[in-house]
């Protein structure tokens, strides 16, 4: 059994649990049960993000969920030409960044399209696509991810409605762009 299994409130709770589910409540240590109801033995929770047995299969699962990130930022409206970036540190390079290629649209990007750069910003040929990215969107990833190593990934995206310009009306430009910066784990 994982060792996030909830168990009966009857039993000792540990340090930390939480008691959930009203009249049929079951003590657990994962936060996220408190918001959903399982099974009565408590055996059914939210999915969150996988252990793995290699930092090559966690770069695998990242880079799925990377580009599926795009899509959906695609898909939302976050894909304003160029501009924009989701970057991710390389599981099994510490030192290298993924970011989506130059001129893709978010909602087109696949795994494949991905490209990974080097600790100066230059694309690797060893893995990833070989395609050019945007110089700025680089150097600003990359010195996030230097700045804070406990980040995983970094999004950055423009979104074409936020826009404002200014007229002879004395309208006042307000919102430039919109900035969204995930910090911790995961995308």
């Amino acid at each position: 059994m994982p060792p996030s299994v909830a168990v009966p409130e009857s039993s000792d709770p540990s340090p930390g649990s939480k008691s959930t589910h009203g009249s049929h409540a079951i003590t657990t240590s994962r936060p996220m049960d408190t918001l959903t109801i399982g099974d009565r033995a408590g055996t059914i929770h939210i999915p969150l993000q996988p252990t793995f047995t290699s930092a090559l299969a966690e770069r695998s699962w990242s880079l799925e969920h990377m580009a599926g990130a795009f899509r959906l930022f695609g898909k939302l409206g976050f894909g304003e030409g160029a501009a924009g970036h989701i970057s991710l540190r390389d599981p099994v390079n510490p030192e290298w960044m993924w970011i989506n290629p130059y001129g893709l649209h978010f909602s087109q990007i696949r795994v494949s399209d991905l490209v990974c750069v080097d600790e100066e910003g230059f694309v690797l040929s060893e893995v990833g696509a070989r395609r050019p990215v945007n110089t700025a969107g680089v150097h600003i990833h990359r010195e996030l991810h230097r700045a804070r190593p406990d980040i995983k990934a970094a999004c950055h995206a423009h979104y074409g409605r936020t826009k404002a310009s200014g007229n002879n009306k004395g309208v006042e430009t307000r919102v430039e762009g919109v900035c969204i910066d995930t910090i911790g784990d995961g995308l």
